[in-house]
């Protein structure tokens, strides 16, 4: 498996969902290495439940950017010699963005094996016309290359399957849907009672991710609650200006960052309501785990989210990139504990019903054997 970023060392969707589905994939009798990037100064080799693991060293671009990017120049050529090393019977390349993506083409080429390629993300939107413009000559010539090379696509939901057939020119007959899962063994309900009032966000604190919608929610809802407190999970370009704007808002006692975090699950215990006001989402990792633990969410009306939340009913949806709509969301939930642990409740229903990880990497297995 190639992926640019990989647990624990980064704490995003695409690198949890391939440590979670590699751990699976080891459980059912597979040899699975992993080769990352080096993000956090790890060890260069190492095991860790049975997933054989390979860091390159690399160098984080994703501030000068304003989005998530990290390059590692020797890339291709220790790819290469762990492959030879490895000899793999198929090679699952994760996110069309990496830059480990962007070798998998010539690794397929090199060890003439099959080439499976799981799309994380729809359409990308940062606002930004430079960067928006540089994604869509990226998706013309680099994804091009990728989606023609991989002899499978894995879309972790409708809304990706649909982004690649209609911008990214992919055969229908190449894609299989397999959402991302969740571990509801792990992920449990707590009892609300005596819990304080808390608002999360766990997420990249990029524009896309859309953080600061919950720092202009966070004012109407003081009005109503001023007890609540607002925890902000993650870390990213936008955190400095963040800290700043609920500073100038005279609101930050009311707001706790906590920057990257090895586990999540102890804060998902404390919330009474967890907000993802993204622009753009395939299937978040960090939504599922939120419904998991039997929260109601609030996530915006973007196509990702809409095919895991129905609104009213395990979630709430709300208009993207409408502060005023968020906060409304959230106000509800607050004022109506009785409705906000029915959707809990049925959030909890939904996980464990559709987003088991066992399941999804035995949808996963049967797409390897098709090629082999």
């Amino acid at each position: 498996m190639l992926t640019d970023y990989f647990f624990p060392h980064m704490l995003g969707g695409t690198e949890k969902a391939v440590y979670e589905l590699g751990r699976q994939l080891v459980r059912k009798g597979c040899y699975v290495t992993v080769v990352t990037l080096n993000t956090d100064r790890a060890e260069e080799h190492s095991q860790v439940e049975g997933i054989n693991i390979y860091r390159l060293p690399a160098v984080p671009v994703t501030n000068l950017l304003g989005a998530q990017l990290t390059l590692s120049p020797a890339a291709p050529f220790r790819v290469t010699r762990i492959v030879e090393r490895v000899r793999p019977d198929i090679v699952h390349a994760h996110n069309l963005y990496f830059q480990l993506t962007m070798i998998a083409p010539l690794i397929k080429r090199l060890i003439h094996v099959p080439l499976v390629t799981t799309l994380h993300l729809p359409k990308m939107m940062y606002n930004r016309f430079l960067l928006d413009s540089l994604i869509s000559i990226y998706q013309r010539v680099v994804g091009d290359l990728i989606i023609r090379s991989s002899d499978r696509l894995i879309a972790v939901g409708q809304s990706v399957m649909k982004h690649a057939i209609a911008d990214l020119g992919a055969s229908s007959s190449k894609i299989a849907i397999i959402p991302n899962g969740v571990d509801t063994t792990v992920y449990l309900p707590s009892d609300p009672k005596g819990k304080d009032i808390i608002v999360t966000f766990i997420g990249r604190l990029i524009g896309n991710k859309g953080p600061h919608f919950l720092v202009e929610a966070a004012s109407d809802v003081l009005k109503d609650f001023p007890e609540v407190r607002f925890y902000i999970i993650g870390d990213g370009p936008l955190k400095d200006e963040l800290i700043k704007k609920v500073t100038f808002l005279k609101m930050k006692d009311r707001f706790h960052f906590f920057g990257s975090v090895p586990d999540v699950l102890p804060f998902l215990r404390e919330t009474t309501v967890f907000v993802r006001p993204s622009l753009t989402e395939g299937m978040s990792l960090t939504v599922l785990e939120a419904m998991a633990c039997g929260l109601p969410v609030v996530v915006s009306n973007v196509e990702g989210n809409a095919e895991i939340v129905e609104n009213r009913v395990n979630g709430y949806l709300v208009t993207p990139a409408n502060s005023k709509a968020l906060a409304e969301a959230i106000i509800f939930l607050l004022s109506n504990p009785g409705s906000a642990s029915a959707i809990g409740k049925n959030a909890r229903k939904t996980a464990e019903r559709f987003y088991d990880w066992e399941r999804i990497a035995e949808q996963t297995l049967k797409v390897y054997a098709s090629l082999t």
